[in-house]
């Protein structure tokens, strides 16, 4: 007896890593800070792993991440087209609706920090509301797909980047804002992810008046291409207006999601003119003065 009790100890020590890692994560996921209301705000999509939970649960419709959309804008309005009972447990009872207006968005509490919204027309078992982790160095919002003791989600990311009109509701109140002058002002997380966006190895760029490489004829090779204009910091934003020389002279803005894991570059645009501050490039934005596309060198 004495033998059969270890060997099924040593079992149950061999199971129990084997058990843990077929979950998705562990019950625990509530992020352990309070996240700020500037921080949601933009487009928020389901993750793959919430479209594989809700076919293990049986559902057979909606299983495209691009059908399950959260944008939050910071006016405190949204847009919303997801699943509205959470959890589920069967295909038959999938509430599935679209909101293009009568959405609005707050953080609110629901035994933790959550995201909750108010709805019109209200969905039969209420609105849906979303939790906030922190996994793998980027925010979610999750609410449980079913039982929670079988740690199966419905999860959402943000989506890789914003619109004009996403930044542009965040330049709603400019007073969040902190001006710098001088390149010591970018922070390091920002410079580290401004150089990756660029594909160069370092962050470069010359201070406000400074000399820099303005034209595509290199006579000082060690001069910086870009020339700072002024540096812009919120709660979660880092707006960098600069210069960038070469074949070309041109006016830029590049704009940072900034917390606590790190940067991330979420939009860029060339000016029409020099901007330094958020609110000429808000004015800029509303006037259809700044060209957005992608493909734009950095």
């Amino acid at each position: 007896m004495l033998i059969a009790s270890t060997n099924m100890r040593w079992l149950g020590l061999i199971l129990l890593p084997v058990l843990a890692s077929g979950c998705q994560f562990s019950a625990n996921r509530y992020a352990d800070r309070v996240i700020k209301p500037a921080e949601l705000v933009g487009t928020w999509r389901a993750t793959e792993l919430a479209m594989k939970d809700l076919r293990d649960l049986g559902v057979h419709e909606h299983l495209n991440t691009d059908g399950h959309e959260l944008i939050l804008r910071a006016d405190g309005t949204c847009s919303v087209r997801t699943i509205m009972n959470m959890p589920v447990f069967s295909n038959e009872n999938v509430d599935y609706r679209a909101y293009e207006s009568g959405c609005r968005w707050k953080v609110g509490d629901v035994g933790h920090q959550a995201l909750k919204f108010e709805l019109t027309p209200m969905p039969v078992v209420g609105p849906p509301y979303y939790y906030f982790a922190e996994e793998g160095g980027k925010l979610l919002l999750w609410q449980n797909a079913t039982d929670p003791d079988a740690w199966r989600y419905m999860e959402f990311e943000r989506s890789g980047g914003i619109t004009s009109a996403d930044l542009r509701l965040s330049l709603q109140d400019v007073r969040v804002f902190q001006i710098h002058a001088n390149v010591s002002g970018v922070p390091g997380a920002v410079g580290s992810a401004f150089a990756k966006a660029a594909r160069e190895e370092r962050f470069a760029m010359a201070e406000p008046g400074a000399a820099w490489q303005d034209t595509d004829v290199v006579r000082q090779p060690a001069l910086a291409r870009r020339r700072l204009g002024t540096v812009a910091l919120s709660e979660s934003f880092c707006l960098i207006f600069y210069e960038l020389g070469g074949r070309g002279h041109s006016y830029h803005v590049a704009a940072f999601d900034v917390s606590s894991t790190g940067a991330t570059l979420v939009w860029h645009a060339i000016l029409h003119d020099f901007i330094t501050e958020p609110a000429a490039l808000l004015k800029a934005i509303d006037e259809g003065k700044v060209d957005d596309d992608p493909s734009l060198y950095l």
